[in-house]
């Protein structure tokens, strides 16, 4: 049950809201492509409660309801937010009114329902009331002469925007595609950063930056922004432009792997929700240089939705202390103020060739643990076969189609069938082999597959975490990963790192490595790297200390101190390649917890070798603390 009662403002936005959603049903896929998403009242109502309280710590002292406020919903359906706004701060809680109110949707039908739902009392409280049929990223906030702008809502949950190829709106995004240095960012993923909400966010940055008096952001969204390594340019600039930033980072993600217990989705959408709400005291506060000046609070919460929404109504005593976020990755989520120590090096930078696994989109086709199983699947494919266990493959989609892939299969085993079934590290500790042929496989990685063919072996681990789950994501293999060898969740894809690049070259930076391994008499091979970062990223007492800073992007590694620990450090390396290239074939007796993997078979002496990594950080952690 809500511990929140509504007015009869927002009961009647609601009810309006129930009736648009039974008349959706009919339409799902309309409202699927739409990113059509109701708001629950409750949610509205504590947002515009942390919005009307950010209002009045900027000066404004009728907070929503201040004279000086242009308040907008960008994307407004019923008027859910709306009406929040006017319980927050219409009669009987302040003796002003806002300059103007304005809601901005696609769709009429739903402004009448709108009109009908807030229009009475809003128009007996003297709130200026607008709701206009428009498309909200082409358009402009009108600003209040001196005034504030508040950007209250919830944008469409769809990916594509139809606004796609905007000229002005691509020069906006811009600003969060562009790092601490001002460069763009050389990341392949940057098309995330073209999602429907970003482009919402960077729009009500835009209209609140522009507002004489500056104002308020608050937006309930895909929570992939606050710890995402692509978003890092969006909140960099987030902690430019605003004085605070809260976060609620409110779950519900069926995308990642959690803790035990219930986690609902206030929406009921698979990725997890945020809310961001950000106050800016308006133009001039920007430093020029570009320096931070950001406070960020993320709050945590979990549970189900009767437990969400009883923490959301106490919001003020949720909230925690507020820290400065760390350059380069600005993360909002757990950890933000951390960073790794200054002379530890990220794994890229001293092996600058890596690369994702496999991802093969058809695995029950395309891989098996049985080769000879294999060939003969592979064989009926080609020979035209409708058999029942190559269903995954005879099936036509948008993206890949059955007689392209027998094509281009039959000219590859006319060419070299022997290269096409190859091994493959499929799961920990559980070798297969599988089809390296696109499209029948959908990513098979030729670049790492010369890799693999060049190297002794590989370290492989992730770049992102977003699960709940303690951070415990490294492996050494012989064959090229396949891309759920660590975790199953898209979010968390395994990432290999040979000791040889395709060309056959040496897989080290020459430079990095000079810099970083220092204090050796002669520089290390590649295969001595990984046994070394392969002790660290194995040991427990690293993986606990530094949860946060692993979840958020690729491991840093610490450089030895000098040869007799790196010889040791080595040795436990080496004892943990071999424990991880066992036989899969053997019975393995021991049972772990290996990326997400929960208790994943693993060979005699394996936890042994864990315990002995973990002293072997301890010590060094011990001489870290008493050198500081």
């Amino acid at each position: 049950m809500s511990v929140f009662e509504l007015g009869p403002v927002e009961r009647a936005a609601w009810e309006a809201a129930l009736r648009r959603s039974e008349a959706w049903r009919e339409r799902d896929a309309e409202r699927r492509l739409r990113g059509v998403v109701h708001t629950p009242p409750e949610l509205a109502r504590a947002m515009a409660e942390r919005a009307h309280a950010a209002l009045i710590a900027l000066g404004a002292s009728g907070g929503l309801a201040d004279e000086s406020v242009h308040l907008v919903d960008p994307s407004c359906g019923t008027g859910t937010f709306l009406a929040a706004a006017h319980t927050v701060a219409g009669p009987g809680s302040a003796a002003t009114r806002p300059w103007r109110v304005s809601g901005w949707d696609l769709d009429q039908d739903v402004l009448r329902d709108a009109r009908g739902a807030l229009g009475e009392a809003f128009s007996e409280a003297g709130w200026p009331l607008a709701l206009d049929a428009r498309d909200t990223l082409a358009c402009d906030v009108e600003l209040p002469p001196g005034g504030r702008v508040v950007v209250l809502g919830n944008p469409p949950w769809a990916a594509r925007s139809e606004n796609r190829g905007d000229a002005r709106m691509e020069a906006l995004l811009e600003d969060f595609r562009r790092g601490v240095d001002g460069e763009r960012l050389a990341e392949r993923k940057l098309g995330v950063l073209s999602d429907t909400y970003v482009r919402f966010l960077r729009w009500a940055c835009e209209a609140v930056r522009s507002a004489e008096g500056g104002g308020v952001v608050s937006l309930v969204m895909n929570a992939s922004f606050l710890d995402g390594p692509v978003h890092r340019g969006l909140r960099g600039a987030l902690c430019r432009w605003f004085d605070g930033i809260s976060v609620w980072d409110l779950g519900g993600s069926a995308l990642v792997a959690r803790m035990a217990g219930r986690d609902d989705n206030v929406f009921g959408v698979r990725p997890g929700v945020a809310v961001l709400t950000a106050w800016s005291r308006g133009r001039g506060a920007e430093d020029e240089q570009g320096a931070v000046r950001a406070r960020v609070g993320t709050w945590r919460v979990r549970g189900t939705l009767d437990e969400k929404w009883a923490a959301l109504a106490a919001w003020p005593a949720g909230e925690g202390a507020f820290t400065t976020p760390v350059a380069p990755l600005y993360r909002f989520g757990a950890g933000a103020g951390d960073e790794w120590p200054s002379d530890y090096v990220a794994l890229p930078a001293l092996m600058p060739f890596h690369q994702e696994g496999v991802q093969t989109n058809r695995d029950d086709v395309v891989v098996d643990r049985d080769p000879a199983r294999l060939r003969d699947r592979v064989q009926r494919f080609l020979a035209g076969r409708e058999d029942a266990d190559l269903a995954r493959a005879l099936q036509e989609q948008q993206h890949y189609s059955p007689a392209r892939a027998r094509e281009a299969l039959a000219r590859a085993w006319a060419e070299d069938p022997a290269r096409c079934i190859l091994p493959i590290a499929y799961r920990p500790f559980e070798s297969a082999y599988f089809v390296p042929v696109a499209p029948l496989c959908h990513r098979p990685r030729p670049a790492l597959i010369e890799a693999m063919q060049q190297s002794e072996l590989a370290l492989v681990t992730v770049r992102k975490d977003r699960g709940e789950r303690p951070w415990a994501h490294a492996l050494a293999v012989r064959a090229i990963p396949d891309n759920c060898l660590l975790s199953s969740r898209s979010s968390c894809r395994a990432r290999a790192f040979p000791t040889h690049g395709p060309d056959g070259a040496i897989n080290l930076d020459e430079d990095v490595l000079a810099a970083w391994a220092s204090e050796l008499p002669q520089p290390p091979s590649a295969r001595e790297v990984i046994a070394w970062a392969l002790t660290w990223l194995m040991a427990p007492a690293y993986q606990q200390r530094f949860d946060a800073l692993l979840k958020g992007d690729y491991p840093a590694v610490p450089p030895p101190l000098d040869v007799d620990e790196w010889r040791e450090g080595v040795r436990l390396g080496e004892e943990l390649i071999a424990l991880c290239l066992v036989d899969h074939h053997a019975r393995l007796p021991e049972h772990s917890d290996l990326g997400h993997h929960r208790e994943a078979r693993t060979p005699w002496g394996f936890e042994r070798a864990l315990s002995a990594a973990s002293a072997f950080a301890e010590a060094r952690f011990a001489v870290e603390r008493d050198a500081d």
